[in-house]
Formats: C-alpha cells, sequence, structure tokens
C-alpha cells in the first residue's frame, strides 16, 4: 500500500467470508503462500511474523493460526521445491553451503533429491523439472568449482544419464574453489561471505579484489559464480561479503543495512578486508574494491572514508553516489522509489546524508 502497510487476508471456501490473518509493515513481516499443506483445510507458508528467521509454517484455514514446521538455526528458509503435482518436497537454506530439510522425508520428491545428493557429494543438486507424472526429472548439479550439469533421471530404474554441461565452452577450465568465511563486525554482528583462492598461480601471495554487488540486499550463497572465477583466473584472489542489508539473515539483520549504506555497511566491508589480512596467508596488501549498481556506491564511498584500506576502486553502473540529491529525487517518485528510499534511510538527517554522499 501507499505507506508500506501489508494485509494478508484468507478465507477457507469461496463460500467464507474473508479473515485478515496478519497486518503490518512490509518491513517487519513477510508471507508467501506455498500451496497445500501437511493437513486437511492447511497450506504452507513462508513466513517471518512468528520468529526471528523465515521458516517454513503452516496456516489452517478454520482457525487463522499458524504453526511453524522448520526454521533455521541462522539463517532464513531461501526457497521451497515442488513436484509436477505441484506438492511440497523441500525448503532450502544457506547457512556457508545450500542445506535442505524435507517436511516428509518419504515424499517422492525428496526421496529423489536425496539419491542425487548422494550421487553428487560436495555438490548443490536442483531437480528442475518433473514429468507430469512424476516418472522422470530433470537434475541440475553445481559446484563452487562447477559452473553445472544437466542430467536425466529415470524414477522407476533410478538410473541417471547425463544431458549435458551449462557452459560446454568452460570445459577444459580449472576453476578455484569459494570458502565460506565468517568474522564479527566491529559492534559483533555475524557476517559471512566467502573467500576465492586460485591455486597454482603466481605470485604465492595474492592481490585482493573485494567485489560488492547491487542491492544491498543481494546475498553472496554458495556455488558456481563467473564475476569471482574470472577475477581468480587472473591470479586475483576474491572476497565477497553479505554485509549487513543482506537478505537471508533474518529480518533485523536486513533492518540494520537500512540508513547505513555510507557508515556500518562500509564498515563491515572494510572489517571483513581486514579479517582477511590477518587470516589468509595466501593474500597480499593490495586490495582493490569492485561493485555495480549499490557496490560502485560502496567501492567510491569505501575509498573515501576508509582510507588505508583500499589500493583502489572500480564503480560499476553506479548506484546514485550523492545519496542527498537522490533523496529528493525519491521524494518525488512513486511506491518503487520509497522503498528505496527507506533503504537509504526511512527519516533522514540531511547533514547525515550529505555526509554519506
Amino acid at each position: 500500500t501507499w505507506n508500506e502497510l501489508v494485509r494478508l487476508i484468507y478465507r477457507a471456501s469461496p463460500k467464507d467470508e474473508w479473515n485478515t490473518l496478519y497486518e503490518g509493515h512490509l518491513d517487519d513481516g513477510a508471507v508467501a503462500l506455498i500451496g497445500d499443506g501437511p493437513k486437511k483445510n492447511t497450506v504452507y507458508l513462508l513466513e517471518t511474523i512468528t520468529g526471528k528467521y523465515a521458516a517454513l509454517s503452516y496456516l489452517d484455514l478454520k482457525t487463522g493460526k499458524i504453526t511453524p514446521i522448520f526454521r533455521p538455526a541462522r539463517t532464513d528458509v531461501s526457497a521451497y521445491y515442488v513436484d509436477g503435482e505441484n506438492s511440497l518436497y523441500a525448503v532450502r537454506y544457506d547457512d556457508h553451503y545450500p542445506q535442505y530439510h524435507y517436511p516428509n522425508p518419504k515424499h517422492l520428491g525428496a526421496q529423489i533429491h536425496q539419491v542425487a545428493r548422494k550421487r553428487f557429494k560436495n555438490m548443490n543438486v536442483t531437480l528442475t523439472s518433473f514429468a507430469r507424472d512424476n516418472s522422470r526429472v530433470i537434475v541440475h548439479v553445481e559446484g563452487d568449482n562447477d559452473p553445472g550439469q544437466y542430467w536425466w533421471f529415470d524414477v522407476k530404474t533410478t538410473r541417471m544419464q547425463k544431458l549435458f554441461n551449462r557452459y560446454p565452452r568452460l570445459d577444459n577450465y580449472v576453476f578455484a574453489q569459494r570458502n565460506p568465511i565468517e568474522f564479527p563486525a566491529r559492534d559483533d554482528v555475524r557476517i559471512s561471505g566467502y573467500l576465492t583462492i586460485p591455486s597454482g598461480l603466481m605470485p604465492p601471495k595474492k592481490p585482493l579484489v573485494v567485489l560488492i554487488k547491487g542491492g544491498p540486499e543481494t546475498t553472496n550463497n554458495w556455488g558456481f559464480d563467473w564475476r569471482s572465477q574470472l577475477f581468480a583466473s587472473f591470479g586475483f584472489a576474491v572476497l565477497e561479503i553479505n554485509h549487513r542489508g543482506a537478505l537471508g539473515f533474518g529480518t533485523s539483520f536486513t533492518k540494520a543495512g537500512f540508513g547505513e549504506w555510507g557508515n556500518m555497511i562500509l564498515d563491515d566491508i572494510a572489517t571483513g578486508v581486514r579479517w582477511v589480512k590477518k587470516n589468509a596467508s595466501a593474500v597480499s596488501s593490495d586490495v582493490c574494491i569492485v561493485g555495480n549498481r549499490f557496490g560502485g556506491y560502496a567501492a567510491l564511498m569505501s575509498v573515501i572514508e576508509r582510507p588505508g584500506v583500499f589500493n583502489c576502486a572500480v564503480s560499476i553502473d553506479n548506484y546514485e553516489s550523492d545519496l542527498y540529491a537522490n533523496w529528493n529525487r525519491l521524494q518525488r517518485r512513486g511506491s518503487q522509489e520509497r522503498d528505496e528510499q527507506r533503504k537509504v534511510g526511512l527519516d533522514p538527517d540531511i547533514n547525515g546524508l550529505k555526509d554519506a554522499s
């Protein structure tokens, strides 16, 4: 709505009256409908109404009660998966690596997924499509140093046959591993990310590229990342950071980035660089920060606000670095721009915006 309020209404049948399940600010709670639930007159939801992190829950259409089924300890449920009949078989959460929870381990989709994960250890497995009768499945397999493969799975015989590689022109390349890292921010907030260090390349100490993507909600998850691999192929170590404001680590973590574009987010990035210099012996003291969109803004402001940490900055397709001028523009625009304004700063201190510009 115009004032960023969300209202979720439901009814058990077309003959019933509408009931309000949830009403509040869009920053304080979110609900996504998945489909038929585990019991009669229930539906599955992904929601942040009942806890700190997004959970798989079900809604009782008769009572209006939301019951959590699975909530990760440190991250949100990030995705859900259904079979050819639109029946839920798994949810994913990313705590360093992709991990999965099966609401019903006996579900055919859950069984197929577990068989495929055992077949492809240390890889991320996604069942991309099912035949309508669930007799055949297309499986996508990807690793941090594997761009991806597609396989055909026959459910009756459990036979798997490779179809093709996702990027066949890269078949002869050797890619680096993206290793998960974790460190405390200046205020002890838990920050995670990934460090990619090319192997077998000279010199023994690699210059570091800090790669900041657009957003700032964008989350770095484990898997093949072409940007990191591009820099690694030229001998650079690459650091990716899930700074505050990123999605996937609870509502509070995302909201902690609002109004902190030129302050604590930059501090999270600089703290990550210092952590890598202290803990990664293969990384040299030469550091360049590279980013696009919000990352371009962060790159420019980091060399200004955190002197001595970076040797250079590259800004690509930069979000407007003058936040004060940008805030004036947002005041004259619609809901998408107001959402942007909320992340830059809900009730901005004009002098603060000027200082961060």
